[in-house]
């Protein structure tokens, strides 16, 4: 018998969720497996795992780095949200990434045969992008 919604644990479809102060989150995270933080209050995403449910109606996208841990979900999270009929999401990557991923999610659109709705930028080291009222974003490097 599998338990009501109200007393399931949160996992890897819906996130864990936690807040400090005004500041809310939800992320999911497994070392070498998959790795999401999404910060509630800009609907902005840190990495998106290989793509976890709880991502999909969020804005802003922020890869911060290629391994498949924290970014292989992106033709996933496209793909759902233009079946959901969501506004353009804006992608944020390293810019030596785009190229690549741009060709990646090419190959799924032409597998599914749609088209998503997406801007994908460049963000390099001291890139800023503003993504709401006093919330902007800052790239740095990390090692």
């Amino acid at each position: 018998m599998n338990a009501p919604a109200t007393f399931r644990k949160p996992g890897l479809s819906s996130g864990f969720k936690w807040s400090y102060k005004d500041h809310h989150f939800t992320g999911y995270s497994i070392a070498g497996v998959t790795t999401s933080l999404v910060y509630n209050n800009a609907g902005a995403v840190f990495d998106l795992g290989q793509g976890l449910p709880f991502n999909i109606p969020y804005k802003y996208f922020f890869i911060t780095h290629g391994h498949s841990d924290h970014a292989s979900g992106l033709p996933y999270v496209l793909s759902q949200r233009s079946l959901w009929s969501l506004p353009p999401a804006h992608i944020y990557m390293p810019s030596h990434y785009v190229e690549n991923f741009k060709k990646i999610i090419s190959i799924y659109q032409e597998m599914e045969g749609y088209t998503y709705d997406y801007h994908i930028h460049g963000l390099d080291h001291g890139g800023r992008v503003e993504i709401g009222k006093d919330i902007t974003v800052e790239a740095f490097p990390t090692y």
